[in-house]
């Protein structure tokens, strides 16, 4: 019995043993394990680490602050170059980008949000091809890249190498462009070079006064800003003026342009009064048809790459791709200065009534005209410039001068849809930046002798509801006889507004003008709904934001 006793005490003895052994081996295999799984774990991070260096440009080629929100929208006038300024600097789309094999990443390894957040927020540049060089995010004006031309693609933010047309939509949301197909997110029609979100518009609109909102309203002279008999400068004095009044526009004659380094000097300085005062850029702009209508070629002021001809010549040719090189060549000057807005190409159809357009025109054939017209504006976008189709709804089919008395236009609207309107609807299609009305009388279309200028039903029923525009529309100049004769400044403002207009050009009294369409405002003629749907419309087009078409 005391030998089974003593076997048994062995016996436990031995399994404790074993059990022991057991349990020490379980926890020699985790420490080993743990010691293992340092190194593996440490790789990981390293390959993300690895990921995302390869996955980036080297900072110095690319890296960019992100700008805050006040000294974005302070840049706009890196748009109104914008998307076709020479005078501001170039518009950039602020763009973020995470990097499929960067997600991917992000969510393989926990603990990685870090570094996939890293990724996220690093401010890349999509090329617009594979093996396509890598460039800067965003190209100054004078960039020679954003000059190049059309169609180049190489840039990521420009499909026409100057902020034209480009596939992706905006993300409203996050102020952000997305990317898609290797290109920003940008459907404004080469106006802008930069793109801006709809809500950052909305932003900008938001935070500008009634006052401020009514004078982007106004596209005026530098004299009649400053009161001043010739300006060929921006200084001290029209920056106390702009200060006042800060203009959506400002337009420049041959009395402004003394040299080409005297009027580029002018128009930067006008962009940094203005940026200042407001945080947008300013409109500038010019007559620059060509032929006789010039305020800058054909004068020996400035380089210009060849005397302008006539559009009738142009348009005699038969062949629309001069009509695209004249208004490239047009607009690469204009853009070099500074130069944001041309108030060309003309869209009338000439004919045998005409008195006042002639070879302003392209043709008296209406389908030729369209084909001139279209291309020209593919210039004009290409170069970096807004443009402007005139005179809505057809001046070719005006007996007389508007300049000097109001005329008329005979015809019906079934007569215009087929003729006048024909170029017109061209260069809408085409993405032109701007319509100016004609202080026309159609009394068989209207029923009244009131110009189409101030006309509701031409301005918004027929040339936004039924050719579709929804750009900008501006008045020709209200110092013209055909308004001037018979109305005031201040009536014939709120007339041009309450029709749908969204800027009023060089009325006699500015400032009458101004206080006019401030009044009607204020008193609920003129609601503040409408109001800011004009100023939504300028913004978008000074931002190079959405379709301004």
């Amino acid at each position: 019995m005391k030998r089974d006793s003593s076997i048994m005490k062995w016996s436990v003895a031995l399994l404790l043993l074993i059990v022991l052994d057991v349990v020490l081996g379980i926890l020699l295999c985790r420490v080993s394990l743990k010691s293992n799984d340092a190194p593996e774990t440490a790789s990981s991070v390293h390959s993300i680490s690895d990921l995302q260096s390869s996955q980036k440009i080297s900072e110095s080629d690319l890296t960019l602050s992100a700008p805050s929100e006040t000294a974005s929208s302070q840049t706009a006038e890196e748009a109104a170059g914008s998307e076709s300024t020479g005078a501001g600097t170039a518009g950039a789309a602020w763009m973020t980008e995470t990097t499929e094999s960067a997600g991917a990443a992000g969510t393989a390894e926990t603990g990685s949000s870090e570094a996939a957040e890293s990724q996220e927020n690093h401010f890349v540049q999509t090329l617009a091809g594979a093996g396509a060089a890598s460039l800067p995010l965003f190209l100054d004006d004078d960039d020679e890249n954003g000059e190049a031309g059309a169609g180049s693609g190489d840039t990521a933010n420009s499909g026409t190498g100057t902020g034209g047309s480009t596939s992706g939509s905006a993300s409203n949301g996050s102020g952000s462009a997305s990317i898609s197909n290797g290109s920003a997110s940008n459907d404004s029609t080469g106006n802008g070079t930069g793109s801006r979100t709809s809500a950052e518009v909305t932003r900008l609109l938001e935070s500008l006064t009634t006052e401020e909102k009514v004078a982007q309203l106004f596209f005026i002279t530098p004299e009649a800003l400053t009161g001043n008999g010739q300006v060929t400068q921006a200084g001290e004095t029209t920056q106390t003026c702009f200060d006042q009044f800060p203009v959506g526009g400002i337009i420049y004659f041959q009395q402004n342009i003394v040299s080409e380094q005297q009027f580029s000097t002018m128009l930067s300085s006008m962009q940094s009064i203005s940026e200042s005062r407001i945080g947008l850029p300013v409109f500038t702009g010019v007559d620059e048809e060509g032929g006789s209508v010039t305020r800058i070629a054909n004068r020996g002021v400035a380089d210009t790459g060849g005397d302008i001809p006539p559009m009738g010549e142009v348009g005699q040719s038969g062949d629309s791709q001069a009509a695209y090189n004249v208004s490239l060549q047009i607009g690469t000057y204009l853009k070099r200065m500074g130069i944001t807005v041309d108030f060309a190409p003309v869209a009338d159809v000439h004919s045998e009534v005409d008195t006042l357009i002639g070879d302003r025109s392209f043709s008296s054939d209406p389908a030729v005209a369209a084909d001139m017209v279209s291309e020209s504006v593919k210039g004009f976008h290409d170069a970096g410039v807004m443009c402007t189709l005139k005179h809505f709804p057809g001046h070719g089919s005006a007996a007389g001068d508007s300049h000097s008395d109001q005329v008329s236009v005979s015809k019906t609207l079934e007569e215009l849809e087929k003729e006048d309107f024909v170029p017109f609807q061209a260069g809408i299609d085409a993405g032109a930046d701007f319509v100016l009305m004609g202080h026309l009388s159609c009394p068989n279309v209207l029923d009244s002798t009131i110009p189409a200028s101030l006309s509701y039903r031409m301005v918004t029923e027929i040339l936004r509801g039924q050719l579709g525009f929804d750009g900008v529309v501006i008045t020709d100049a209200m110092n013209m006889g055909a308004i001037a004769n018979y109305w005031s400044s201040g009536e014939a403002a709120v007339k041009a507004i309450s029709a749908g207009v969204d800027m009023v050009l060089m009325p006699v009294d500015f400032e009458a003008a101004y206080q006019a369409v401030l009044q009607a405002v204020q008193d609920g003629t003129i609601s503040s709904e409408r109001l800011d749907e004009s100023v939504r419309r300028i913004l978008s087009a000074k931002m190079g934001e959405g379709e301004t078409t």
